[in-house]
């Protein structure tokens, strides 16, 4: 359960590099959450700004963690950067 907290926390520190060149970042999910949090039916409902914000003891807690790197995260990012919502940038999809 280290691992999952480990990956998330060296995501928002810097980033990881995709097997094929794309830079995937810490502000690919906080743009996605500023984006669905304003829609009316959310695609991720349990994404909440401590997910991203981290504070106190949150850091240690494995279920916001993996609920942060799961797939219906990724696939909402993946979703609303095909459907051009999110910038430019975004496109590890």
């Amino acid at each position: 359960m280290t691992l999952v907290k480990n990956v998330r926390n060296n995501l928002k520190a810097s980033g990881y590099k995709s097997s094929d060149g794309r830079l995937i970042s810490w502000s690919h999910k906080k743009e996605f959450h500023s984006e669905d949090s304003n829609l009316p039916i959310r695609q991720p409902p349990k994404l909440t700004c401590k997910h991203l914000r981290l504070p106190g003891f949150t850091r240690m807690n494995v279920r916001l963690a993996a609920q942060t790197l799961s797939r219906s995260i990724g696939k909402g990012i993946c979703l609303m950067a095909s459907l051009g919502a999110l910038s430019e940038r975004v496109t590890y999809c």
